[in-house]
């Protein structure tokens, strides 16, 4: 299996402050990111209980993101479900910043 390729998504100065912000890959993936200080986090842009798009949700603390369906909440760190009634974790993606660019990794 390849380890993947990193594909440009945004720039920094794009994705605004603890706020989730949708962009799509160009395999047509839809990604959520979201920056909380110098970092920048990337989870699939669906909840893992009922696949709404977290984008759509909010920042409830500082690494903790609501869906906005049913309140499920998750560590944008980690992916793990906090709250109910999800269980299964959000799927992650590998980030890096180059020249004020985000990059996720994608496999080829």
């Amino acid at each position: 299996m390849s380890d993947g390729v990193f594909e440009k998504v945004a720039a920094v100065a794009d994705v605004p402050e603890a706020m989730p912000f949708a962009v799509q890959l160009g395999s047509g993936a839809s990604v959520c990111l979201v920056r909380v200080g110098g970092e920048v986090y990337a989870c699939a842009d669906r909840c893992s209980h009922a696949e709404f798009p977290m984008s759509d949700g909010d920042m409830v603390d500082e690494y903790v993101i609501e869906c906005g369906l049913h309140s499920a909440q998750f560590d944008i760190r980690t992916g793990e479900a906090l709250e109910q009634p999800a269980d299964a974790p959000l799927s992650l993606y590998d980030v890096k910043l180059e020249d004020g660019a985000i990059w996720i990794r994608v496999e080829e």
